[in-house]
């Protein structure tokens, strides 16, 4: 069964925060994050991009989306915009690219335990 997945897009597909449209339109993508995005929509599951953006942004988000090829099946606005959420199932955008970089390692071999607990500087 698909999983439902919510997507922040500041700071997560994108790497400003975006409160205005010149924003928006200029907002440059953090293209791990879209990949990570698209593979786990082209693998079935089902992606809401969730964003505190107002709705007056709608059609620059959804033009950014659209740009910048990022696959998902609709968007929320209505996030409240908040400096910290606490949430059972949160994972940290930052953090996925150490996931995916922990996959690859292992698929090739060149994986260790002690690199899941690594601090890189």
């Amino acid at each position: 069964m698909a999983k439902l997945i919510a997507v922040d897009l500041d700071k997560t597909l994108t790497n400003e925060t975006c409160w205005t449209e010149e924003e928006c339109l200029k907002a440059t993508p953090r293209q791990n994050m879209i990949d990570y995005v698209n593979t786990l929509y082209f693998s079935g599951e089902l992606i809401i991009i969730w964003t505190a953006r107002r709705e007056t942004l709608r059609e620059a988000t959804e033009y950014w989306l659209r740009k910048n090829k990022v696959c998902y099946h609709t968007i929320d606005m209505h996030k409240l915009g908040a400096d910290v959420y606490c949430d059972d199932k949160a994972v940290n955008s930052l953090d996925v690219s150490k996931v995916i970089e922990y996959i690859t390692n292992v698929q090739t071999g060149e994986f260790h335990l002690s690199d899941m607990f690594r601090v890189k500087k």
